[in-house]
């Protein structure tokens, strides 16, 4: 049985390390950035609502915002992806290390 020289096993530690690379930038690419970036703005305005009204919950609970309070209160400008992607509502839970957003998406269907 022979044993792996230096060279050898950094070669396929290389290999391994573009593939995955190569992996991770093609679901990567395949996102859908302007919802991307409409979840986090969401997400900034739903704890920036949360906070200036003292409904932060505590740990492990949560609280639902909806999408018409945070455009009412300016929060949230009214935009079209709001419309396109069909988002009614948050909910945000308090996490130990990380808070939790939960986008609810119900679009309206027209008979």
């Amino acid at each position: 049985m022979k044993i792996m020289n230096k060279k050898l096993m950094v070669l396929w530690a290389i290999v391994i390390v573009l593939l995955l690379t190569a992996i991770f930038l093609i679901g990567y690419s395949r996102k859908d950035r302007e919802y991307m970036k409409l979840e986090g703005s969401i997400r900034t305005a739903t704890y920036s609502y949360l906070k200036n009204n003292n409904l932060v919950p505590e740990y492990d609970e949560s609280a639902i915002v909806f999408i018409e309070d945070l455009v009412n209160e300016d929060y949230l400008k009214d935009s079209e992806s709001l419309n396109k992607y069909c988002v009614k509502s948050i909910i945000f839970t308090k996490g130990l290390f990380k808070d939790k957003y939960k986008l609810n998406l119900e679009c309206e269907i027209d008979d």
